[in-house]
């Protein structure tokens, strides 16, 4: 098996799952729909959810085989979270980056396909894998659907992470996170008024206080975009490409925040 190289990012990929305590986790049940689910898209029996730490990878769902954990050298996966790309191996056997994984010759996997999901800072958080136990091939239309699937588990990765950081009682959480939509949603009028006349002083001081406020949340995309545009609030500064990034955003971690909201009333 080739050699895996290490990904750019990886000392803040690994913060980042340490800060929101997603390292040595074991199964989570709620990833196992997530994992049927991509079963059935691109019809095979098996297929694990995982995410990749420094040197192993731990399994957060596993459909059709009964695996944890394994060292990160020992795994196919490991190319796509250095490359952050899709890998399809139509026949492991005569695949140099599938020879000799023991996990694949144990398991008499013959196809393999591995689709990367990425939060909004370019994290690549874990992966998807499929397996099945005879060579094949995986349309296009399957790929692009898993693609969008992985927009989900990406979601719900995020809202773990902004659960595991405000934490606390369940009502009072709800309150919390009710006050945040309101006080992003002012925010965006307020960037709004500020780029439509172009001030400056203004800009710089709605930008540092929402780098502020996204980050005490855990939205940290959301706080280092406000604090890339606070450094550049001068004369010179494209309030129209401000605004655009920013509401973008904003609306970005809105979207988390309420889908969370739902999340733990459902949980209730």
């Amino acid at each position: 098996m080739l050699k895996y190289s290490v990904p750019d990012n990886k000392i803040g990929r690994l913060n980042k799952f340490e800060f929101f305590d997603l390292l040595n986790r074991g199964k989570d049940p709620q990833f196992d729909v997530f994992a049927e689910t991509a079963c059935l898209i691109a019809n095979c029996p098996s297929s694990l959810i995982a995410i990749m730490e420094s040197e192993t990878q731990t399994i957060q769902s596993c459909i059709g085989l009964e695996i944890d954990s394994m060292d990160r050298e020992n795994m196919v996966c490991q190319y796509s979270i250095a490359n952050g790309e899709v890998v399809i191996i139509i026949e492991t056997l005569l695949d140099n980056r599938s020879r000799p994984d023991p996990l694949i010759l144990a398991a008499g996997i013959r196809f393999y396909a591995r689709i990367p999901f990425v939060d909004d800072e370019s994290f690549e958080l874990g992966t998807v894998c499929l397996n099945d136990y005879k060579p094949r091939a995986i349309i296009e239309s399957q790929i692009t659907t898993l693609k969008k699937f992985e927009i989900l588990t990406e979601k719900y990765i995020n809202m773990d992470m902004l659960n595991e950081q405000i934490g606390g009682d369940g009502y009072f959480k709800e309150i919390f996170l009710n006050l945040l939509i309101n006080e992003l949603n002012q925010t965006k009028n307020d960037i709004d008024t500020a780029a439509a006349i172009k001030n400056t002083g203004d800009a710089k001081m709605i930008l540092h206080k929402l780098k502020e406020t996204a980050g005490t949340a855990g939205l940290f995309s959301l706080s280092e975009c406000a604090l890339k545009w606070e450094k550049k609030a001068d004369d010179n500064m494209d309030f129209s490409a401000m605004k655009k990034e920013i509401i973008e955003e904003i609306t970005i971690g809105l979207n988390i925040i309420k889908s969370l909201i739902k999340y733990n009333q459902k949980l209730c």
